[in-house]
């Protein structure tokens, strides 16, 4: 599986996740600084994800990777990089909003990729820029 950046900027990092057969949902992570734990987005490369049941955002994937002072990165919901800490938001589309870009429809874009993904717990993920 594949998550190809589209666009970052200094509000967000936005995306789309491709399958092997077709895209998946639309991603928004928080932009690119310097790998800073909390206030940035994972750096390019390939990283396995494993199927959990987190705490608090349910059965999802969890990004597993050596990354030297950051942990703990899943897919989850949410509509603006603020949702996040470093995990990488699922939607089904963008939407400017106030003159801010948001990720709509994030519960039912989060269902449409655990749906693409019943039967697998795990799989390698590669990031990539455009």
């Amino acid at each position: 599986m594949r998550l190809i950046r589209l666009h970052c900027d200094d509000y967000a990092t936005l995306g789309v996740i491709l399958t092997p057969d077709y895209p998946a949902a639309y991603t928004m992570e928080l932009p690119w600084r310097n790998n800073q734990a909390g206030i940035s987005c994972l750096p390019t490369g390939c990283y396995q994800c494993v199927r959990v049941n987190h705490h608090i955002f349910g059965v999802t994937f969890q990004i597993l990777e050596n990354i030297p002072h950051r942990d703990g990165f899943y897919f989850h919901r949410g509509n603006k990089p603020t949702d996040s800490k470093g995990c990488i938001l699922v939607g089904r589309y963008f939407r400017d909003e106030n003159n801010a870009v948001e990720l709509r429809e994030s519960r039912n874009g989060f269902n449409d990729f655990m749906i693409a993904l019943d039967g697998v717990d795990n799989f390698m993920l590669e990031i990539e820029e455009l």
